[in-house]
């Protein structure tokens, strides 16, 4: 397909969809496999974010053409009153009832912020289903009150269950609270996903929890671990950065006695590796000037 054939598709369907993913073409349209040249391709373009961005329903038709909805989108959508764009979502999500137009649209719901509460507060039963609950629990976190959206995000989670819960645990991962902490104390069961360490890490981890998890014994002690391995040592994809430091960070020689503590408890492959690459961590940051 020409680069515009593939962009009206890909508007209804979604870049993602068997055949238009970026196995065959590019987030432009430009055919990657083809076995055969594309004739014409050249007069037929996919839009730019400039030639649509004042028009509103083609500017969404870009949008659900991203692989992700990045800043200079969420800019020009934002250039329009919020009424109107949540306006505007109401009417595709019912003409494009599939869960990637839908997730799309919660996720522009979620850089709307506050102004778009009663629209998510709203789809909550609809969007917490389990093909778009990452994208509206990104938008519940986003626009209401944690003491609104938390609790009814936790029982969102428990519901879409699975076979193994901490897939859909780490849609909780943008409220950043305690009471997530909480629930992960509660849930976690072996054998335990290191998902449950990542999602402690961006929760609020604080060394009080982090300490009495290690104290507790498996399978708590081994998310404790993880977590400050995310902490400590975040992969350089993360995004956003995790905070490399807890909110009550106390003195290294704590933490790492502590640490080494655990792995003479439970002196396993994974967690004799995590403690060495934590301890090796804060050692260096200990030296630093």
């Amino acid at each position: 397909m020409r680069p515009l054939e593939w962009f009206r598709l890909a508007a209804l369907h979604g870049p993602l969809t068997f055949l238009l993913h970026d196995d065959f073409y590019s987030e432009d349209g430009v055919a990657d496999q083809n076995r055969i040249p594309v004739l014409q391709a050249a007069l037929f373009p996919a839009p730019t974010l400039e030639g649509v961005r004042a028009d509103l329903p083609k500017l969404f038709d870009y949008t659900f053409t991203r692989w992700r909805l990045e800043e200079p989108v969420v800019a020009a959508l934002k250039a329009y009153a919020p009424d109107l764009l949540l306006l505007t979502m109401s009417q595709l999500m019912k003409a494009r009832a599939i869960p990637w137009i839908e997730s799309r649209c919660f996720e522009v719901a979620a850089a709307l912020g506050p102004a778009a509460h009663d629209w998510v507060s709203a789809r909550w039963d609809n969007g917490a289903k389990s093909g778009t609950l990452f994208a509206f629990l990104k938008s519940a976190a986003a626009c209401l009150p944690a003491s609104e959206a938390v609790p009814r995000a936790l029982q969102a989670v428990e519901a879409a269950g699975g076979r193994d819960i901490s897939v859909s645990a780490l849609a909780l991962v943008d409220f950043h609270s305690p009471q997530v902490l909480d629930w992960i104390e509660r849930t976690v069961s072996s054998p335990v996903s290191d998902r449950w360490g990542y999602l402690a890490a961006r929760s609020g981890l604080t060394w009080e929890v982090a300490s009495r998890w290690l104290t507790a014994g498996r399978p708590i002690s081994l998310v404790a671990i993880d977590a400050l391995l995310n902490v400590y040592c975040p992969h350089p994809s993360a995004r956003p950065p995790i905070r490399a430091e807890l909110p009550d960070q106390p003195e290294t020689p704590l933490i790492v006695q502590t640490l080494r503590d655990a792995s003479l408890s439970d002196p396993v492959p994974r967690v004799e590796k995590a403690v060495a690459a934590v301890v090796r961590r804060l050692a260096g940051k200990s030296d630093a000037p």
